[in-house]
């Protein structure tokens, strides 16, 4: 299959969800979620961390993408659906996304990179390039929130993954959340964790969610380790 065929592949699989992931960015229904606890944050102060840190991140995203409407980005997605020769019924637009799991959000981010290779050269409009653009820095923004809350509500890629986050939950204090940077383990590690599951380990910082993958195969530099932990997500 050549570079051009899979890219259409990953647009075919995904422009539905695209549709249907522009439609609930807009709703009323998710905005007002970024101004409610999540389920599991009530009892947790280490949860609501994450909670508000994740929420101020999308509402950033949301205000950035301001005063483009959605139906200019849909314009997008028509012209790539023209563009790819894929079709779309009305009827499979519809719909808000209510859960984002990693699986999904692979499927998303395999689109906007297959997407991107499409150069809109002033077609159908001198704005459409700024259109793709925006959809696909608020399709980063909106998948990575979802795909955090989906984790934290209704579990990770495996249960090694959910017992590593209970054991970092129940043995660090709120700042390590608050300091860190939580799509290097909900989203970079759980999608390691989801395409390449045995090959691969997790280290991360002991005062603050920072981590990377790295092949298990190489060895590990001990003098490296002084401010770090292994953890395990497969």
């Amino acid at each position: 299959m050549t570079t051009k065929e899979k890219h259409n592949k990953a647009i075919e699989i995904t422009l539905s969800l695209s549709f249907k992931l522009i439609r609930t960015i807009y709703s009323t229904q998710f905005k007002n979620d970024l101004n409610k606890d999540w389920a599991k944050s009530k009892n947790s102060e280490k949860i609501k961390a994450i909670q508000i840190k994740c929420q101020n991140s999308m509402k950033k995203a949301l205000n950035n993408l301001n005063p483009i409407t959605m139906e200019e980005l849909e314009s997008y997605l028509t012209w790539l659906q023209m563009k790819t020769g894929n079709k779309v019924l009305a009827a499979d637009k519809k719909g808000l996304i209510k859960k984002m799991d990693i699986k999904d959000h692979i499927s998303i981010i395999n689109f906007i990179y297959a997407s991107a290779s499409y150069k809109t050269n002033g077609e159908v409009g001198k704005d459409l390039e700024r259109y793709q653009f925006e959809l696909h820095q608020v399709f980063h923004g909106a998948i990575d929130y979802m795909a955090i809350k989906n984790t934290i509500e209704y579990g990770g890629v495996n249960t090694v993954f959910d017992n590593t986050l209970k054991k970092l939950l129940l043995t660090k204090p709120v700042s390590f959340f608050e300091k860190g940077y939580l799509n290097d383990f909900f989203i970079c590690d759980q999608s390691s964790a989801f395409e390449n599951p045995k090959n691969n380990q997790t280290l991360c910082m002991k005062e603050y969610m920072s981590t990377w993958t790295i092949d298990i195969c190489k060895s590990l530099n001990l003098a490296n380790l002084a401010n770090r932990e292994i953890l395990r997500i497969a």
